[in-house]
This record gives structure tokens, C-alpha cells and sequence, in this order.
């Protein structure tokens, strides 16, 4: 009878192969969660960083043909912004957003020429490739 107790309790508990297996697939399931989940985050980032530029450039766009309304006797250049400050202050944004990506009120401003010096375009001071393996900065 003490042979049987014995070995039943032997059999309850685990060896360290069958526990190492269990560590070793929880560690792989970890893994796999976390890169999925910085997957996302990047994802959400790079819609953000998209939607940030369609707004600023929208914002020029509007600023450029209001001028071009109200101001007819501007010359073509002269209608773009000079800041986006300037955009701030004539509402056509809130405030200049942050960079989704470097987290920074940092924008590389394309002017019109090196003239004039007012807005034609903005991108990214995102260094890196995006999920899809374009520049940040070519965006």
C-alpha cells in the first residue's frame, strides 16, 4: 500500500521537460502578441502622419485659393503662406499638428523658391520606412 501512495503522488506532479515546454510556447506566444501589437501602433502612427499632411496641405490649398478670391492682385507666389503659423492665425488650423512618427512639431517645409519663401508643400522629418517600405520623408 505504501508503494501505491507513493506512486500516485508521483504521478500528480510534472517533470521539468513537460514544464520547459510549457515556458518555451507561452515565451513564443508572448513574442508573437508583442510584435503584432507594434505592428498596430505602427500602423496607427503612419494613418495619423497621412491624415496630419492631407490636413496641413488642404490648409495651404484653401489659403492659396481664398487669397487668390479675395486678393486678385497678388502674384501667384505671393498667395501661398509664409508660415504655418500663419495658417494658425487665419483658422484654417487649429494648431500645427505634431508629427504622429517623431512626436515634434518638426516639418520640412517645401517652399515655393528661394525668393519667396512661402508654403507649397510639407513632409515628414521622419527618419525610417514605413510598413510598406516607402520614406517617411518622401510622403
Amino acid at each position: 500500500m505504501a508503494k501505491k501512495i507513493l506512486k500516485l503522488q508521483f504521478n500528480k506532479a510534472f517533470t521539468l521537460i513537460e514544464v520547459m515546454a510549457v515556458v518555451f510556447f507561452l515565451s513564443i506566444l508572448s513574442v508573437s502578441v508583442i510584435e503584432g501589437y507594434e505592428y498596430s501602433i505602427k500602423k496607427m502612427n503612419e494613418s495619423a502622419l497621412k491624415q496630419e499632411l492631407l490636413s496641413i496641405r488642404n490648409a495651404v490649398d484653401r489659403f492659396y485659393l481664398d487669397n487668390l478670391r479675395d486678393k486678385p492682385e497678388l502674384k501667384h507666389l505671393e498667395r501661398f503662406p509664409k508660415t504655418l503659423d500663419e495658417l494658425v492665425k487665419a483658422k484654417y488650423l487649429r494648431a500645427i499638428p505634431k508629427d504622429p512618427i517623431t512626436k515634434k512639431n518638426d516639418w520640412k517645409i517645401i517652399y515655393t523658391s528661394a525668393e519667396t519663401y512661402r508654403i507649397y508643400d510639407i513632409k515628414s522629418c521622419a527618419m525610417g520606412a514605413a510598413s510598406d517600405g516607402t520614406l517617411y520623408s518622401e510622403w
